[in-house]
């Protein structure tokens, strides 16, 4: 929303008035959970230390992502590119001052590496965005919140279906395959999440401001297959080399690696697709849910099946979620098609 506004005076007020609004709620949520932090570490099998640490690290990422959201919307990608850098060195050198100069294991340690990075950047953005802390405006306010309900619904369902896979195999098939399957997943997901980010860094502002996403959505495809082999072949290297370095318990399989690989090179196109989508309106996005919620369900029904025929197995789970990736793609298709300036 911020990035299609051409007044800086309006963009800095839709800035200003999302870092309110989301450190206001962060807040009240962090503050709650203190409240029931006994509760709730009666319940969840973790410590009280650990639950602090989670609160912290949520409340810090929660307002790092909302800056990093705002200054790519700003179209200030080098200074994004060199603030992210430091937020790696910082964190670099602080585990190695930690880990390795003061031989440090406890668990303040390990707080003050996963936090310097995060914090160093959210200070960075702050004072690079100007953002005013004062009364947000409610008129603004009201128009990001109207956005932002379609976004929170499809993060959630998001979620609930990004995790099916994981409970399914779990559930039937076990922890150790669990091990070897999120060990399979999570190699080719690195190829997949860091393209993904360089590729809509540019491409989301970019395509906001573009009226014809129909001519876009062709350059898209035609892009998608071009990269088809070299990534599909790249991902199965990656994640060859790194199921090697994980060691004797995770046993190679070129057909989970097959299988990945297209499933990484799937949720590339899904990704990009979807901020295209986005970018286009409000009924688009709000079309493109219902549809969603329709395929989710279909999803969620293979699992059924596979259950009822005994056919769970990671290979099944694999090409049943390349299959309602591909579906996804075809849907998200259509839905630019029809509803494209």
């Amino acid at each position: 929303h911020t990035s299609i506004i051409s007044s800086k005076k309006e963009k800095q007020k839709n800035i200003s008035n999302t870092f309110f609004f989301v450190v206001i709620n962060s807040t009240v949520l962090s503050c709650l959970i203190f409240i029931f932090k006994k509760t709730l570490t009666s319940i969840l099998p973790i410590s009280s230390q650990t639950l602090n640490l989670i609160i912290t690290y949520s409340f810090i990422y929660t307002i790092r992502n909302i800056l990093d959201s705002s200054i790519r919307a700003l179209r200030l990608f080098k200074h994004q590119s060199l603030f992210r850098l430091i937020e790696i060195a910082t964190t670099a050198i602080i585990f190695f001052i930690t880990f390795v100069l003061l031989q440090s294991r406890d668990h303040q340690g390990f707080t003050l590496t996963i936090l310097s990075g995060p914090t160093i950047l959210t200070f960075l953005y702050f004072k690079k965005l100007k953002i005013t802390i004062s009364i947000p405006h409610l008129k603004h306010l009201k128009k990001q919140l109207h956005y932002s309900r379609l976004l929170f619904l499809g993060n959630i369902l998001g979620a609930i279906i990004g995790q099916a896979d994981k409970f399914i195999t779990a559930k039937f098939l076990g922890f150790d395959q669990l091990g070897i399957y999120s060990a399979y997943y999570n190699s080719s997901s690195l190829i997949t999440i860091s393209l993904a980010q360089i590729f809509t860094n540019v491409f989301f502002p970019t395509v906001s401001q573009i009226r014809d996403q129909n001519i876009i959505l062709k350059k898209l495809n035609k892009i998608f297959s071009i990269i088809f082999l070299p990534m599909i072949l790249f991902s199965g290297i990656t994640v060859f080399c790194l199921i090697k370095i994980y060691g004797n318990k995770y046993p190679i399989s070129y057909t989970y690696i097959a299988g990945f690989s297209l499933i990484a090179y799937v949720q590339f196109v899904l990704s990009i697709l979807h901020y295209l989508i986005v970018s286009i309106s409000k009924t688009a996005f709000n079309q493109y849910l219902k549809k969603t919620i329709s395929i989710n369900l279909m999803y969620l029904s293979g699992y059924f099946l596979l259950k009822i025929t005994k056919q769970i197995s990671i290979s099944h789970i694999i090409w049943l979620i390349f299959l309602y990736g591909v579906t996804m793609i075809y849907v998200q298709n259509k839905i630019v098609k029809n509803y494209a300036h």
